[in-house]
C-alpha cells in the first residue's frame, strides 16, 4: 500500500476497542487530532447510493458554503451521497474522514480509487474496524455506521428512501445524543421517504448551513448564495429562512 496503516487502540469508553487508520503519514497522530472523543467538529453526511441530481447539487453548494469553518466531514465512502460529500469537502478545503466496512488494503469500491488517494493526500483519514484482507459483509456496513455517528456532533441525511442504510446512521446518532438533520422535500416523494420519517420523529430540517446553528451557534448567520436560494430547494416556492422551533428526538423542546 502506498499510504501507511496503523492500529489505534481506543479507550474503554470508546465505541470500538480498536480501529485501523490510514493516512498520508502518522495515522495514529492524525486520528487523535481529528476525531476527539467529544466529536466537536465532526459533521456526518449520509444518504443513498443513487441520489437525484438535485440532491448532489444542493449538497455540494451547502458544503462549499462551509469553507473555512474547520468542520470535518465524515461519511462512509460508498458511491452516491457519501462520495459526493467527501469530494465536496476536498473541493472546499475541509478535512474529510471515510469510515469503511472492509480491510484498508481493499480497493473498494473500485470506482473510488482516485477519491481515496485525494482524501489521504489532503491529510484526511480512511478508517476501518476490520483487519487487513477482510472483505465486508452487509452487517459490517451497518456496524460502521455507529462509528460515523459517534465521531460526529451532528448527522445530516441528504436523501434516504424508506429502507435506506442512512437511517441506521441517524438511529445511532440519536442513541449517542447527537443532533440529526434531514433535508425536506415534497410530501410523498419515495426517494425521500426516510427523510420524511426522520422529520416526523423530530429531526431538524436542513435548509442550508445556517440550519446547523442548532448544533454550532456560529452557523446561525450562514446563507447560501442567491442562486442556490432561488433554485436549489426541494419545495417549490419556498425561500431559505431561519429554522423553526428547536426540535429534539422527542419533538418540540
Amino acid at each position: 500500500m502506498k499510504f501507511p496503516v496503523e492500529k489505534v487502540v481506543l479507550g474503554p469508553e470508546s465505541v470500538a476497542q480498536s480501529v485501523f487508520v490510514q493516512a498520508a503519514q502518522s495515522p495514529a497522530r492524525i486520528f487523535r487530532e481529528t476525531l476527539a472523543e467529544d466529536a466537536s467538529l465532526g459533521l456526518a453526511i449520509v444518504g443513498t447510493r443513487q441520489p437525484t441530481p438535485k440532491s448532489r447539487q444542493f449538497l455540494r453548494e451547502s458544503i462549499a458554503a462551509l469553507r473555512g469553518s474547520h468542520l470535518t466531514i465524515i461519511s462512509g465512502f460508498a458511491l452516491g451521497i457519501d462520495s459526493e460529500a467527501h469530494a465536496a469537502a476536498l473541493d472546499s478545503g475541509l478535512r474529510t474522514v471515510a469510515v469503511v466496512a472492509g480491510g484498508l488494503d481493499l480497493d473498494y469500491p473500485r470506482a473510488n480509487s482516485e477519491l481515496r488517494t485525494q482524501i489521504l493526500e489532503a491529510v484526511g483519514l480512511i478508517i476501518s474496524e476490520s483487519p487487513l484482507r477482510t472483505y465486508p459483509y452487509h452487517s459490517d456496513f451497518l456496524l460502521r455506521n455507529r462509528l460515523i455517528a459517534r465521531w460526529s456532533r451532528a448527522t445530516l441525511v441528504v436523501e434516504a428512501a424508506a429502507r435506506s442504510g442512512a437511517l441506521s446512521t441517524a438511529s445511532w446518532a440519536l442513541k449517542y445524543g447527537r443532533d440529526v438533520y434531514a433535508i425536506p422535500t415534497f410530501p410523498g416523494d419515495p426517494c425521500f421517504a426516510g427523510n420524511q420519517r426522520l422529520l416526523d420523529e423530530g429531526a431538524y430540517p436542513f435548509w442550508g448551513p445556517h440550519s446547523l446553528g442548532s448544533s454550532w451557534a456560529n452557523f446561525s448567520g450562514f446563507r447560501l448564495p442567491a442562486r442556490t436560494q432561488e433554485n436549489s430547494l426541494f419545495l417549490p416556492g419556498f425561500s431559505i429562512a431561519k429554522p423553526g422551533p428547536r426540535l429534539g428526538k422527542n419533538g418540540l423542546a
